[in-house]
């Protein structure tokens, strides 16, 4: 099947097109790196071929308090589909 039979349902972001929620995300995200606000990071994204991947930075926080993010976006994540 070739991409141009791929459609997408009102609302989704069409393939091959930038996902405008995500670069919004990211754009806030690497502001409050650069300013020092940002001090550990947890993420996980699914690639357009299908493949996963994940990436985290600890910095000075503590394991436990990184559990607590990834449990928190698993919960929202949850709640919100």
């Amino acid at each position: 099947m070739s991409d141009k039979n791929i459609v997408a349902f009102p609302g989704c972001v069409t393939p091959g097109e930038a996902n405008k929620d995500i670069v919004e995300i990211l754009e806030h995200m690497l502001e409050d790196a650069k300013a020092g606000k940002l001090v550990a990071f947890i993420s996980g994204g699914l690639m357009a071929d299908g493949t996963m991947n994940a990436a985290w930075a600890v910095g000075e926080q503590s394991l436990s308090s990184m559990v607590g993010v990834l449990e928190y976006t698993k919960l929202s994540f949850m709640r919100d589909t």
